[in-house]
């Protein structure tokens, strides 16, 4: 079945700059899972934002490395734009995850920004692999 959990743009969770932060987590029992999910930032509209980056991972508020098969990341860099309070979203991957025991895992945000603020919101979801996760 499908697991997930959302926190919508009302709720979203305020960012400090360079600090990850969990933006939402669902909980899933033992097995192999394959786990997807987005995130978006909603900045103020004078914010200048410099770096964004999403994850999933089984370790709250931290970033996987690369080479974790585990963890799913997207990170976008810029010179440094101001979006004018437009909303920035977008996939951040896939992380097929095979779990000893009920586990955590987070949706996590971290954003390099000045100026004003910035808060994050998102989804993830997971479905359990039945046949074959690649």
């Amino acid at each position: 079945g499908m697991t997930q959990a959302t926190r919508a743009v009302g709720s979203a969770v305020a960012l400090t700059t360079n600090v990850t932060s969990d933006v939402t987590t669902i909980s899933l029992p033992a097995g192999k899972w394959r786990v997807t999910g987005s995130v978006a930032f909603d900045p103020g509209a004078t914010t200048s934002i410099s770096r964004m980056i999403g994850a999933i991972n089984t370790t709250s508020a931290t970033i996987p490395t690369v080479d974790i098969i585990a963890g799913a990341v997207v990170g976008q860099s810029y010179a440094s734009f101001g979006p004018g309070a437009t909303g920035q979203n977008f996939f951040v991957g896939e992380a097929i995850l095979t779990l000893a025991s009920t586990t955590t895992v987070y949706l996590i945000a971290r954003a390099t920004f000045t100026t004003s603020t910035l808060a994050a919101y998102g989804k993830i979801q997971a479905q359990r692999c039945l046949l074959h996760c690649m």
